[in-house]
């Protein structure tokens, strides 16, 4: 009798076991909901789920001491009397489970008070960080940045995106480079006034925009400035000290820091430079220009805002070019570039080749820098059409006006700068060292 109510039992507990599986396998039914979800009351009770098997045992136990046993003398008797089997049973199995949902909920008091003190220190440190970081507007159409707050873009009325500015003055960049202030931005990069920590050197950072920094053509092009203007050491011409590309994929190229103004915001302010103050400009541009043609490079943007005018240490205004953005190499034997088509630099100083996307060599060059001492005499380009597309068609098929004889221009200077504004380019002067030994004869360096 005794076998078959274990058997009983037994089979009990199977059938019970199997229908807590089936319900538990199927979690997006009935109260089982419950028990998966992510809720306090869910998370209590699967704190308290370990009373389950405790419960049992307990059970178990109790059921074991309610059995009749027998006496050596044949006396039956029970540890526990079968009436009190039921309400031990419930008691003990609540009283467990009372304490496991009391320990949840401590635990879980825990994680809450926890996570509060984890997410208060967070904010404090976001505080921290905001009041530190600054920020700056981006246009995502051509590339410009500008001042937090600024709404939309006055070149194209694109709406402007809020970024951190990682180059904010006292960032460090490289490791090395302290930034102190924004020099001024374009389409394709942002130059920064910096300081080598160690050395304590004022320098000018040079950073291709983010949103070229996945543009191969770009970043080639970025990196094919750096070596040319590296590889060139002149006087009039800017030193190159670094180049690289940071951990988050930015190129950069680190340069002389020059203390001076542009040539274009010295014609800007003064309208056009007397003719004593110009030569001087000239024979230091021809001669850097010459330098680098000499070394195979190209420049392909000489213009006004492309040469920086400091003082030398005698006081005298000193001429470097700079930004060798569009710089190429072309071969000696054929003084022509190896690949055609591409059109790059400011059409108000393009030749009329580079207008037609032909094969360029120095002379190019040399047409440019005619358009520059043209502007730095007169205050205006040779040259001018409505639009960009205009500007290369008078390119091609016209030529400048003369000097206005009011401005007392040398005849020797106006032929030499009128035959560098040629359209056929066997007509301009072949190389830059002509035009400096032209005007070298009468400025004393």
């Amino acid at each position: 009798m005794a076998g078959c109510v274990q058997f009983k039992l037994l089979n009990f507990l199977s059938l019970l076991c199997l229908s807590i599986s089936l319900l538990l396998s199927r979690p997006e039914e009935g109260f089982v909901r419950l028990i998966y979800s992510d809720n306090i009351a869910a998370r209590l009770l699967r704190g308290a789920a370990a009373a389950f098997p405790i419960s049992l045992i307990y059970g178990m136990l109790i059921v074991w001491l309610s059995s009749e046993r027998l006496l050596p003398d044949g006396t039956r008797f029970r540890l526990i009397s079968s009436e009190f089997v039921l309400p031990m049973s419930m008691a003990g199995s609540l009283a467990i489970f009372v304490i496991f949902l009391i320990i949840s909920a401590r635990k879980l008091e825990k994680i809450a008070t926890e996570k509060e003190a984890t997410e208060q220190v967070l904010m404090a440190l976001s505080k921290e960080v905001d009041a530190i970081q600054a920020y700056k507007m981006v246009c995502l159409t051509c590339g410009k940045e500008f001042p937090d707050g600024w709404v939309a873009c006055p070149y194209d009325t694109a709406e402007l995106q809020r970024v951190a500015d990682r180059f904010h003055p006292g960032a460090v960049f490289a490791e090395k480079y302290e930034v102190i202030e924004a020099l001024g931005s374009g389409g394709m990069s942002t130059v920064y006034k910096a300081k080598h920590k160690f050395l304590e050197k004022p320098v000018a950072i040079k950073l291709l925009n983010a949103h070229l920094a996945s543009d191969g053509k770009a970043v080639q092009r970025f990196q094919l400035e750096a070596k040319a203007a590296y590889d060139l050491k002149h006087p009039n011409l800017i030193s190159i000290y670094d180049f690289g590309i940071s951990p988050d994929g930015q190129a950069y190229i680190v340069m002389d820091y020059l203390e001076g103004e542009s040539l274009s915001d010295r014609i800007e302010r003064h309208g056009k430079l007397p003719l004593m103050e110009a030569l001087p400009i000239f024979a230091d541009i021809a001669s850097g220009l010459a330098y680098a043609h000499e070394h195979n490079v190209l420049h392909r943007d000489i213009k006004p805002s492309n040469v920086m005018l400091t003082s030398s240490e005698s006081g005298a205004t000193k001429a470097l070019i700079v930004d060798f953005g569009l710089a190429k190499n072309y071969e000696d034997d054929s003084l022509k570039l190896t690949q055609t088509g591409e059109i790059f630099g400011s059409p108000l100083y393009m030749s009329p080749e580079q207008c037609r996307g032909s094969v360029l060599d120095r002379r190019s060059d040399i047409y440019s820098f005619g358009c520059l001492m043209y502007e730095t005499l007169t205050g205006y380009v040779p040259i001018r059409g409505t639009n960009a597309l205009e500007t290369f068609r008078l390119k091609c098929t016209e030529v400048p006006p003369p000097f206005p004889s009011t401005l007392e221009i040398p005849g020797w200077l106006a032929n030499l700068i009128m035959s560098t504004l040629r359209i056929e380019v066997e007509q301009r002067p072949l190389s830059c060292s002509h035009i400096y030994e032209a005007i070298s004869v009468y400025v004393r360096r």
